[in-house]
């Protein structure tokens, strides 16, 4: 996204490090990068996801388009200059190309949580310069930073208003059904292909049967598979998350909270054993990688990639008259995730056992997946009430 004027704009900027010199994205002026905005950009990059430091990016990105739009410096925004802001957002301000539709809820949430964030820090602390006196009597001078026409109240007092908390909604999930009908596809679209059938009905099943994000996938090795006791290892790699915060790779398999194992179905431990026993590239052995998906055609023997699988299920959303699947679902590779969670929770399985398969730090992230399905749900009430001895109401209110 660029700014109309075409001044604003994000650039790689190179920092210099102990270790590498690492790049981030950063906010430029007319090609010369602006000091505060990277600075605050820098300092949120530097040991946190480069996925997490792109979204940041992206929001100061707009933020400073509109200011410069409105010949507005950050050393005049006030607290109207904040609801004027969201109003340009709901209004289509900050998306991608011509088209004037509004950027979603979330990410102008996202957007406005961003800017909040980053004018606190260029506020710097109140009170913490000494002014007169010592000790318990100590007086200071209030100082505000650069921003001179804002105080921390009102940055506070606009984050209450404008950032009200999204309704809770459940995430999407798919039932056993469409999840086979997804199995049907791939063998009815590959199936003059073998090698890509079992390749891509292997993808699937593995992410549907243990829930790993895409890109554990990618990382997934041949040695961290066990097919007698069906279980995966998903490794962490530390040298590939380094390269990939340093800018130095794009695609990495950056595998989020470490090492884990995950437990296999028996149609994924069944699939992978034909895949690597049979479909695997050879080719893989000139990448010298032990990747345990790879590439197929062009790329063939290549250790596979987020985009490459994020294709296949861009594949599946087509409507059914251009070859996808059908569905009235918007299907993505976390889907896969949601599915599982809800697969597990529906059998009863507990959320400790779920956390883990999942490989959330918080419970708290897990039991936003802890639902169940419609039917489960009311099932559920009805065992209990048919479990119960009969009685009348007249009974019931008699008791108390």
């Amino acid at each position: 996204m660029r700014c109309p004027l075409a001044t604003i704009t994000w650039e790689w900027i190179v920092v210099p490090s102990s270790r590498r010199q690492y790049k981030f994205k950063g906010i430029c002026r007319n090609g010369v990068p602006l000091h505060l905005p990277n600075q605050w950009l820098w300092n949120t990059f530097d040991g946190g996801s480069p996925a997490t430091a792109l979204n940041y990016v992206y929001g100061l990105l707009r933020f400073y388009c509109w200011m410069e739009d409105n010949d507005l410096r950050i050393e005049d925004v006030a607290r109207r200059h904040l609801y004027e802001f969201r109003s340009a957002l709901n209004n289509g301000f900050g998306t991608r190309g011509p088209s004037p539709d509004p950027l979603s809820s979330s990410t102008r949430r996202q957007t406005l949580e961003t800017v909040l964030q980053y004018l606190a820090w260029a506020m710097g602390l109140e009170n913490d310069e000494p002014f007169l006196g010592s000790g318990a009597k100590k007086r200071y001078r209030v100082t505000r930073g650069l921003l001179g026409g804002l105080t921390r109240k009102e940055v506070d007092d606009v984050r209450t208003n404008i950032l009200t908390r999204p309704k809770k909604t459940l995430p999407g999930y798919l039932t056993p059904t469409e999840v086979q009908q997804i199995r049907d596809w791939i063998d009815m679209q590959w199936a003059k292909k073998p090698e890509m059938r079992i390749r891509n009905r292997a993808i699937v099943e593995v992410l549907f049967s243990t829930g790993i994000r895409k890109s554990e996938l990618c990382a997934l090795e041949v040695r961290g598979w066990n097919a007698e006791q069906r279980i995966l290892k998903v490794p962490f790699h530390e040298e590939e998350y380094e390269q990939a915060r340093a800018g130095a790779i794009r695609g990495a398999a950056l595998v989020k909270t470490g090492e884990r194992t995950v437990v296999l179905s028996h149609d994924a431990t069944a699939l992978l054993s034909q895949y690597v026993d049979m479909y695997r590239p050879v080719e893989s052995l000139k990448y010298m990688h032990n990747r345990l998906f790879c590439l197929h055609g062009r790329n063939r023997g290549q250790r596979l990639t987020a985009y490459a699988v994020e294709y296949l299920f861009e594949r599946m959303n087509l409507p059914f008259s251009e070859g996808g699947v059908g569905l009235d679902k918007h299907l993505h590779p976390h889907i896969m995730r949601h599915t599982h969670a809800t697969f597990l929770s529906d059998r009863g399985v507990e959320g400790r056992a779920i956390q883990t398969q999942l490989g959330h730090k918080s419970y708290s992230s897990t039991q936003v997946y802890l639902h169940m399905s419609a039917n489960r749900w009311r099932e559920g009430i009805q065992e209990a009430w048919a479990s119960a001895e009969p009685f009348s109401s007249l009974e019931w209110g008699e008791s108390e």
